[in-house]
């Protein structure tokens, strides 16, 4: 059995606003597909660190960006700032992608 390429573009949106960043990955398909989706942050510094999960459902059409979800950080001086996108199309995993949101403060 030959299984289609599902063909994704993602990409995080970055929004700096003062000592906060709003991050929103996107993604676009080559065709029209139902994603699962986890997006996991972890940021940690010398306050502390936190960490953040979401997922859920996602369906993308044709050629459609279509925005995962959005997330709201403040990075800590000194300290890391990551968020991963893992997604699925049923039962197999057709992308995995990190942000350093660090790189953006």
């Amino acid at each position: 059995m030959v299984t289609a390429d599902v063909n994704l573009n993602v990409w995080f949106d970055v929004s700096p606003n003062q000592s906060q960043v709003l991050v929103v990955p996107y993604v676009k398909s080559a065709r029209d597909v139902r994603l699962q989706y986890q997006l996991n942050v972890v940021n940690t510094g010398k306050s502390g660190s936190s960490s953040i999960s979401q997922g859920g459902t996602l369906t993308v059409s044709h050629g459609q960006p279509k925005a995962v979800s959005s997330v709201q950080v403040t990075p800590q001086a000194g300290g890391t700032c990551e968020i991963d996108l893992t997604l699925h199309e049923g039962d197999r995993e057709v992308g995995q992608y990190s942000f350093d949101c660090m790189a953006r403060k």
